[in-house]
């Protein structure tokens, strides 16, 4: 019965690894950059809620987006609940989950302390928006909605996230 999940889980994460690829092949000239405005979007949070990126304008925002099969994704959530008890008076932390159900994106959001704001794109339709095709990725949006930075791929340390933070809450 073990075997059974497993194999179950495993073409469960094949499948989905493959929709985002297909979702997240765009074009070069869809992918937004820094300087110009992020793309809103509204999705569902963990909390029953739903989340719009333009409701924060006037405040810095992080948009992070991850997937639970990914395990720099999942550290680097304990490094963005220490940055948000470090910085959370300065800016708004919006991590959303790519292709996860609820209940799994709620257990590993959990374990991993967050203390943000955590969406759930089942879809995919992020990955289109923001022409991404490897994850994790992080997109510094400013307090107007325009893109100051971004990063693809993982920090790997809270410092060298605290560090690109910092360079950006400073302009």
């Amino acid at each position: 019965m073990c075997h059974g999940r497993r194999r179950w889980l495993g073409i469960i994460s094949m499948v989905s690894m493959l929709a985002i690829g297909i979702l997240s092949c765009v074009s070069p000239a869809q992918i937004p950059e820094v300087g110009v405005p992020a793309p809103d979007f509204t999705l569902p949070t963990t909390v029953g809620s739903e989340v719009t990126l333009s409701q924060f304008r006037g405040v810095p925002v992080v948009l992070y987006l991850w997937t639970t099969w990914c395990q720099y994704c999942i550290e680097e959530l304990g490094y963005l609940a220490l940055v948000v008890e470090e910085k959370g008076s300065q800016l708004t932390v919006v991590a959303v989950n790519i292709g996860g159900e609820a209940t799994e994106v709620k257990q590993v959001a959990g374990e991993g302390g967050a203390n943000f704001i955590i969406a759930i794109d089942e879809g995919g339709k992020l990955l289109s928006a923001y022409g991404m095709r490897y994850l994790p990725a992080a997109f510094f949006i400013d307090s107007q909605g325009i893109i100051r930075g971004k990063r693809v791929g993982a920090f790997y340390s809270r410092q060298t996230l605290l560090t690109e933070l910092d360079s950006f809450l400073a302009r």
